[in-house]
Order: structure tokens, then sequence, then C-alpha cells
């Protein structure tokens, strides 16, 4: 005997949607990464002693956290010497940024002689990883530290950019070309 099976028409295959997140599941999304730094921290520490970075560093965080926030920045962290910080949009980051780098005159008030606080920020948009602790992590959050990074020793001109004698040394922002 020979059985014949009915045949039904074959069906087009339906997309896997993505399982909904798990605690444990990281989730992917695109945000704005800034990082602003204190500049010649290791000189500082080195000159003036821990306590007095220290001291530097609550004087950026006193400045930063309030105005991280009035541009809705979702989430922060330390750097030790700076501060790692996430925005919905590249104006709010650049806002903020600029905010900061204006209250570097406060932050400079009844320092000893020859210490100055002088920030370094960049920026860039990109997508990013968020672990289940919130923490944030992915190529383009690396890529915005190696563009803060950047000094004119290491700059590669190129024609109608920026040349190694006018790079500056501190109190800047570099963006990156997906956050312009």
């Amino acid at each position: 005997k020979v059985a014949v099976a009915k045949q039904e028409p074959v069906r087009q295959a339906q997309p896997v949607s993505p399982s909904p997140p798990t605690p444990d599941a990281p989730v992917y999304r695109s945000e704005a990464i800034a990082v602003i730094d204190l500049v010649n921290s290791t000189d500082l520490v080195t000159r003036f002693g821990s306590t007095f970075l220290l001291t530097l560093k609550h004087r950026l965080e006193h400045h930063a956290g309030p105005i991280s926030s009035r541009h809705d920045a979702g989430y922060s962290e330390s750097t030790g010497d700076g501060f790692l910080i996430f925005f919905p949009s590249a104006a709010k980051a650049l806002a903020a940024i600029h905010e900061m780098l204006q209250r570097v005159p406060a932050m400079n008030v009844d320092l000893p002689q020859g210490a100055e606080v002088a920030l370094r920020g960049a920026l860039n948009f990109g997508e990013i990883l968020v672990d289940r602790d919130g923490r944030r992590t992915g190529s383009a959050v690396h890529k915005t530290f190696r563009l803060e990074g950047l000094s004119a020793a290491t700059l590669i001109e190129a024609e109608g950019g920026i040349r190694r004698e006018e790079f500056p040394d501190k109190n800047y922002i570099l963006a990156s070309e997906e956050a312009a």
C-alpha cells in the first residue's frame, strides 16, 4: 500500500520576533555618548595630592550632575577624573557639555597657585548595549573615549581641517561625524 499525504500549500516563513528582554538579557539602544574629563589630572595628583584631585572632581560633579539632569541625561558614571554621560540626543549632550565648559571659571575659584580646573569633552552617537545593571558599553562608547583621548600630537591633519598648532589643549569638545 502507498499512503499519500495531502499536501498543504507552502507558507512563507514568518520572521521570528525577538524574545522580550529578561533581567539578564542586554538591551540595545541608540544614545548620545559624552565624556567629560579633567585635563592633566595626573599632574594635579602628583603636585597637589589625591585629596586635592578629589576636591576638583567634586567641584566638577557639583556642576555636571544638575546640568546633565536638565538636559535629560539617562545615565552617568564616574571615569575616575571625569564622567561618562548618556543623553537621548546629540543636541542635548552638546548643550550640556557646552554649559559645563561655561562653568569652568566657577570651578577655578580659590585654587592654590598653579592649580587649574580645565576640561576636555567628547561626543558621539551610536548603538550601545545596556546590561542588566544599567551600565552601558559597546563600540560607540569605546569610540567616544578614543575621541576624548586625541591630542595635537596624535592628530592626523587633513586638508581643510584643524592643524596641530591650532588644536586646543583644554576646554574643548570633539564630536564624531555620527554626532554632527
